[in-house]
């Protein structure tokens, strides 16, 4: 039987032609018009606005904001009925309808995200290099310095601000299924929460990679 719900999180933002996936999705449905679709991805908007150069990942082929979002959807053949972020801002989710007739309209010019990722990228290497300056001077201080977080975040993170391997101590992770594992390029490795005991004598400089997760770090 045909499907009567989409639900995608976190997967269009990994494929190359996302319109043509969503197409895929509603020529599943075949003539039932009106099968709702829920999506989420990661919100550009948020990204650039925080410059959160460490939300950049190769595995991301296509980032999204409300108004592309909207557009990758009506070219595959869905109509957005509403969409709101979430997970502290960091995430846009949009429902939309399957419709009945192409999508027909002039698309958005997108001059507003030029002009926001331009501004992006003329700060991001300041970015990159003031946070690595600012953790050089907290070690040049004594204290150990520490990344908690290592999904997408910490490894990107870790790789664009130490691409050395010298400045960071440790990388930890709540996640037992990372424990004994390395971050990619670096083979820092990746160690649970109570390797930080071995720092008890000493300040601790913990990078917490995504803000939703700071109360429960401390």
């Amino acid at each position: 039987a045909p499907p009567s719900l989409f639900v995608s999180r976190h997967v269009l933002e990994h494929m190359p032609e996302p319109a043509a996936f969503v197409a895929e999705l509603r020529k599943a449905v075949g003539e039932r018009a009106g099968t709702p679709l829920f999506i989420e991805v990661p919100d550009l908007s948020w990204i650039a606005r925080h410059g959160a150069f460490w939300d950049f990942c190769y595995e991301h082929c296509s980032y999204f904001t409300d108004a592309s979002l909207g557009a990758a959807l009506r070219r595959g053949g869905f109509v957005p009925t509403s969409t709101q972020v979430a997970y502290g801002d960091q995430y846009r989710w949009m429902e939309a309808i399957a419709s009945a007739a192409p999508e027909t309209g002039a698309p958005d010019d997108g001059g507003d995200v030029v002009g926001m990722l331009s501004d992006y990228a003329a700060s991001e290497t300041g970015s990159i290099h003031a946070v690595r300056d600012r953790l050089a001077g907290l070690k040049r201080e004594g204290a150990a310095i520490v990344v908690w977080g290592m999904a997408t975040k910490g490894i990107m993170f870790s790789l664009m601000v130490d691409p050395s391997g010298d400045l960071i101590d440790t990388t930890v992770d709540l996640n037992r299924n990372k424990h004994g594992c390395f971050v990619p390029i670096s083979a820092r490795p990746i160690e649970a929460p109570e390797r930080l005991r071995e720092f008890a004598n000493r300040a601790m400089a913990i990078v917490v990679m995504n803000p939703n997760y700071l109360h429960e770090v401390r």
